[in-house]
């Protein structure tokens, strides 16, 4: 590692010299590759390398045309091929200027693959990779698409016709020397195709704005907002924070709600950094509610990480309606379920100022939280509820949850801190909990048992 910082340190001089028409940077930004010929115009910026000839390119520029660390090298190259005529749209529409200008990409008919290898990223962080190919003859274009570093990931994408699709690799670290073998090589006996890529460096940290429907509309601070429709299940898709960051989390829906309309009114106070997803569809369409017929909806956040602690804000609002409903509450419930399970409610009745707020959430072992969207017990409304959307905050955690488990023959408790009841506690980040056992009369105390202590209970004493 200190080879490695040293050499980049000496890098970033010598291109400081002599490339001074551009300003160095780090891969935080996205850098698109189009692997066949110069892109067509575009708002952003990118990268020419040919999978038809093996050898190493120059630097990469990120979307934003700053200079980056990184190159790729190819190292097994295809043949080239034509692409469809029809451009490209839904997850694929940014790789658009990629396929329009001279219509070719790269295949093998072989059954070899076509491999690459991406230098110079940053060996702390982890990435994400993004491929699209297009097959316009018959017969199957399957393909795999594997990154490999210090872990190893793939994705499939059947090629054929493709003018929508996208194939995802997340959460891949390269190696010590910030190293990454790309390998896009035939499923089966189909031929694989790759007509671009887009490399991001992810981010784990701050806000993520989810809309229950569709794509939010501009948000006045400038904001990206991830659409997910709780309409229809779709494969899982990458959360993008605020910032337009990809970040290593996925969100998969696992039980679908309805369209409903929303209220004209402006969302204002507490609710008012939700005003993009309101207006996102135009009257009477723009949230998602269910009722006795879908009772919940679901989704899962994947690839979390252990710990840090998410915190959720939650909003949704009924139109208001004169006569025989002026009564209803409509009363929703939000509930995150990971190492621990917290929830809140919002009456959202004609809301146009109040959110639900749910905190302090980390995620299960397996690196999950479940987000369940419902009727509150005191719904008077044939338990139908509403979500606007959703923002979620992944922040560094200021304090752990330590779980007690009681057994009969006596009774555990801590001497140095207070339960918040069943046996939960909080640990403040780099402090420490003490626990005593006191045995029931007839009973002796022979000993700590349960799982072996992680990064979470490192400083439990034991009285």
């Amino acid at each position: 590692m200190e080879g490695y910082a040293v050499m980049n340190t000496i890098v970033k001089l010598l291109v400081g010299l002599f490339v001074g028409s551009y300003a160095w940077t780090s891969t935080a930004s996205d850098i698109y590759v189009d692997v066949h010929g110069t892109p067509a115009t575009d708002s952003k910026t990118w990268n020419s390398v040919s999978f038809g000839t093996t050898g190493e390119s120059g630097f990469l520029v990120d979307k934003d045309g700053d200079l980056t660390t990184v190159k790729v090298d190819v190292t097994a190259v295809g043949l080239v091929s034509s692409v469809a005529s029809q451009p490209f749209t839904g997850e694929a529409a940014e790789f658009e200027p990629a396929r329009s200008p001279d219509s070719k990409q790269y295949y093998r008919a072989d059954g070899g693959a076509m491999t690459a290898d991406v230098t110079g990223l940053d060996p702390s962080s982890k990435y994400t990779f993004t491929f699209v190919g297009q097959r316009i003859y018959s017969g199957s274009g399957l393909t795999r698409y594997t990154v490999a570093g210090a872990n190893s990931g793939y994705d499939l994408l059947e090629t054929k016709d493709n003018t929508s699709s996208v194939a995802i690799v997340t959460g891949i670290t390269p190696t010590s020397s910030g190293v990454v073998t790309l390998s896009v090589q035939r499923e089966g006996s189909a031929v694989p195709y790759i007509l671009a890529f887009k490399i991001q460096q992810v981010s784990n940290s701050g806000t993520f704005y989810v809309d229950s429907i569709s794509s939010a509309s501009a948000d006045p601070n400038g904001y990206f907002w991830n659409a997910l429709p709780f309409t229809v299940y779709r494969d899982p898709r990458i959360l993008t924070n605020r910032l337009g960051v990809a970040s290593g989390y996925t969100i998969t829906l696992t039980s679908t709600l309805l369209l409903s309309a929303i209220a004209t009114i402006p969302l204002e106070g507490d609710a008012a950094e939700f005003e993009p997803a309101r207006t996102s569809l135009s009257y009477p369409t723009g949230q998602a509610y269910g009722n006795n017929s879908r009772p919940k909806g679901s989704l899962v956040i994947s690839n979390l990480v252990p710990d840090r602690v998410y915190n959720f804000t939650f909003t949704g609002s009924r139109g208001y309606l004169a006569g025989t409903a002026e009564h209803y509450n409509f009363k929703t419930l939000y509930r995150a379920t990971g190492f621990n399970t917290v929830s809140n409610t919002l009456v959202a009745h004609y809301n146009t100022s109040s959110v639900a707020r749910v905190e302090n959430v980390f995620s299960s072992s397996d690196g999950t939280i479940t987000l369940d969207v419902t009727a509150a017990a005191d719904n008077n409304s044939e338990n139908t509820f509403y979500i606007i959307g959703f923002k979620m905050d992944a922040l560094s955690p200021i304090a752990f949850p330590v779980i007690v488990e009681q057994c009969v023959g006596g009774t555990v408790a801590s001497t140095t801190h207070t339960s918040d009841g069943g046996g939960l506690y909080w640990v403040d980040s780099g402090d420490s909990i003490t626990l005593e056992a006191t045995a029931k009369s007839g009973w002796t105390f022979v000993g700590w048992g349960g799982p072996d202590c992680n990064s979470k209970c490192d400083k439990i004493h034991y009285a």
